[in-house]
């Protein structure tokens, strides 16, 4: 059983590209290194340059409840992103049912 972290916000004017690559840059350091941490999918509105959703995939809930609640890098990497992000409108957790990428 997989689970996903889905965060929806919006980028400050003139900010997308630079926030993108540090969430991108901070979520892929993550891995091998948080257990249970199997990736992420950071995506961007095609309507909407400023808006983006970030998708963090986890083996187990435990372990993706555990890292957002306990890690303590994580505080200071969302400190990092408020001179970029206008604001959060979405924070859920969800249970993946299927998934599939074919290349």
């Amino acid at each position: 059983m997989s689970f996903v972290k889905h965060i929806e916000g919006s980028f400050k004017e003139g900010k997308r590209e630079e926030a993108i690559k540090k969430i991108g840059d901070f979520y892929n350091g993550l891995s091998g290194k948080i257990d249970g941490f199997n990736g992420f999918i950071m995506s961007g509105s095609l309507d909407d340059p400023q808006k983006a959703v970030n998708i963090s995939l986890w083996e187990t809930r435990e372990d993706m409840d555990d890292y957002y609640s306990n890690n303590k890098e994580y505080p200071s990497f969302l400190e990092s992103l408020k001179p970029l992000i206008e604001q959060v409108t979405d924070n859920k957790d969800y249970r993946v049912f299927g998934f599939n990428i074919n290349k």
